[in-house]
């Protein structure tokens, strides 16, 4: 069997004949891998492009149409292959490269916009009268209620009610103006 040529030994190959395939992988393997070499750089990738090659020739054996040399088709599969997974390769690792930016970015940002957020809203309440803001201060720092507020303001509760609901106002002016900027 060894001295048939390409074209018998496909023929064989179509039906499904292992022997045949066996034969046809020895025979280019070498060739083969040299040529995925030249783009692959790396021995190891080479010989799993030339054997996800064959393998895809043995499992398509049936419907596969070669219009050329058996060789020629083979070493143009293995080229095809090489540039397919060099251009995946390159695909994965630029949205890596774009994945770690945006990650830093995020990271990097969500600080920045906090500090500006805080230092923005420091500001507002210190633009405040001191009876607002020990309110405002009172029930969104302190986490107190507006019954627990009045009490110790020696105010009513509608009174902190009132100016809560004026500092909320003044406070989202202020950020309204920040986004807007």
């Amino acid at each position: 069997m060894d001295t048939l040529n390409d074209n018998e030994l496909f023929l064989l190959i179509k039906e499904g004949d292992e022997k045949a395939f066996t034969i046809l992988f020895h025979r280019y393997w070498t060739r083969m891998c040299l040529g995925a070499h030249t783009f692959m750089k790396n021995e190891a990738d080479a010989g799993d492009v030339v054997q996800e090659v064959f393998l895809w020739l043995w499992q398509n054996r049936e419907t596969v149409v070669i219009n050329t040399t058996l060789k020629g088709y083979l070493l143009q599969a293995v080229r095809n292959k090489c540039i397919n997974k060099l251009d995946k390769e390159a695909t994965d690792q630029k949205r890596r490269k774009q994945y770690a930016y945006l990650k830093e970015t995020m990271v990097t940002a969500v600080p920045i916009e906090n500090s500006e957020l805080r230092l923005t809203l420091n500001s507002a309440i210190g633009e405040l009268g001191v009876a607002s803001r020990t309110a405002f201060e009172m029930i969104y720092i302190e986490r107190k209620s507006q019954k627990e507020a009045a009490l110790e303001l020696g105010i009513s509760a509608a009174t902190v009610k009132t100016q809560v609901r004026n500092v909320l106002r003044i406070l989202r002016k202020k950020l309204k103006k920040i986004n807007e900027i």
